[in-house]
């Protein structure tokens, strides 16, 4: 019987530490993100959200230490010598006794210690709701991972995704001289004349426009 006694206290002191690890470390967790996410103004509905968990956690963490002290109180209920307090009666408080007929403070003790669950996946569902309408409102945004750059006076495109280097065919275009409008070309249409020199006389030549 002694040893079932103590393997019971032990599971109930593990069952304490869990339910304190989880909304301590879940509170201590959103409290050290929060600041990050309410510098975003896009954000701000996630933050909330992530507030609500945090007051979850810390609920939580209320709870089991209530719970761990009432736990106490129970089994100083079951110590000898001592007068038992009287079970609860009301059908929903019988439901949460530990043990038929157990005194009321182990009844608290046990709402306590679900209380504390609760509230821990309580803060988990509101975490979990912020960033479900954080994504469907502000969907993430496609990024390129090409960008363009210059080595070695070429131009290249860099993938920063994948570090791959890609060079780029810049197509070179001759200077052609473009053509005169033929509004130009009907305004002057006189004969242009060009001199030749032949060894010491020049000889007149008309050159008609094109």
């Amino acid at each position: 019987m002694a040893d079932a006694l103590e393997i019971r206290a032990q599971i109930d002191t593990e069952t304490v530490h869990g339910l304190q690890l989880i909304n301590g470390g879940m509170a201590a967790g959103l409290v050290t993100l929060l600041p990050a996410i309410v510098r975003e103004p896009s954000y701000q509905e996630l933050g909330a959200w992530m507030t609500g968990g945090v007051v979850c956690g810390a609920a939580g963490l209320g709870c089991s230490v209530v719970h761990n002290m009432l736990r106490r109180k129970c089994a100083l209920q079951y110590s000898a010598g001592h007068q038992r307090d009287r079970p609860y009666v009301w059908r929903f408080l019988v439901a949460l006794q530990g043990r038929p007929g157990e005194p009321r403070v182990c009844t608290l003790s046990h709402i306590y210690m679900w209380c504390s669950l609760i509230c821990f996946l309580l803060g988990t569902l509101s975490v979990g709701t912020g960033f479900w309408r954080t994504r469907a409102v502000h969907p993430d945004p496609i990024v390129s991972c090409w960008t363009l750059g210059q080595i070695a006076g070429e131009a290249v495109k860099l993938n920063s995704c994948t570090g791959k280097i890609e060079s780029i065919e810049t197509r070179k275009t001759a200077n052609v001289q473009p053509a005169a409008p033929a509004s130009l070309q009907s305004r002057d249409t006189r004969p242009l004349t060009a001199q030749r020199p032949t060894g010491t006389s020049a000889q007149a030549r008309t050159v008609q426009p094109p």
